[in-house]
């Protein structure tokens, strides 16, 4: 079900003309991608999805995510991890430069501290 609705919104994302979408609320990223922890961050581009946590969830978020390739990051602020993969940076985004966030998805501070936006 998870890889479905993953797809899904892929395919939303595409058709809404976006480069991607960040999900931070974690009642979005259980019900997209089944992870039920209490730290994580679902990344939907046109082409991937991808799942951030930090190393203490690393078991579990193996065993519950589907739909999205997991990525442990070294530090708790997953926002500021995005800068990690080279994908996400602007350059690398095609020229539209549009992203997309659910409503109450990442507070301002944190899209400040996001390096790849």
């Amino acid at each position: 079900m998870s890889v479905q609705r993953i797809a899904d919104l892929r395919k939303k994302v595409q058709a809404a003309n976006l480069d991607g979408m960040i999900i931070a609320d974690l009642d979005q990223v259980r019900y997209l991608a089944g992870y039920t922890g209490s730290n994580g961050l679902l990344v939907i581009t046109d082409k991937t999805a991808l799942f951030l946590t930090d190393f203490r969830y690393t078991e579990q978020a193996k065993k519950e995510v589907k739909g999205a390739k997991v990525n442990i990051m070294k530090t708790g602020d997953l926002v500021a991890g995005l800068a990690e993969f080279p994908g996400l940076n602007r350059r690398n985004m095609r020229k539209r430069n549009q992203r997309g966030q659910l409503p109450n998805c990442i507070k301002i501070a944190g899209y400040k501290r996001c390096k790849c936006v």
